[in-house]
């Protein structure tokens, strides 16, 4: 399996702004590492969750990620996980917000 491409893990800090009443984005902290992600087949996708859902993807790291993040970036498109395997080598995405 070749890790030929990326993904993007970011991480918002955010803070709440009184003047404007809600909380807003103060700096973003991003960590592009080595990945392999294809897209999560029928049968694997209804073993994991139970149902089908189009735009679920699978990525596979070589290391470990560990830190906190909020969604990932794979090919500029937004994704949030929904299931994280093998101590954080293998991550369940879909399409986020």
């Amino acid at each position: 399996m070749r890790y030929a491409q990326r993904a993007t893990f970011v991480k918002e800090i955010k803070e709440y702004n009184r003047r404007l009443s809600k909380e807003t984005v103060v700096r973003v902290e991003q960590q592009t590492v080595p990945c392999f992600f294809n897209d999560l087949g029928i049968e694997l996708s209804k073993q994991v969750f139970g149902d089908y859902a189009e735009g679920r993807k699978i990525v596979r790291l070589q290391q470990p990620h560990l830190s906190v993040f909020d969604f990932i970036l794979l090919d500029g498109q937004k994704y949030q996980v929904d299931s994280n395997r093998q101590n954080g080598r293998v991550f369940y995405v879909s399409i986020g917000d």
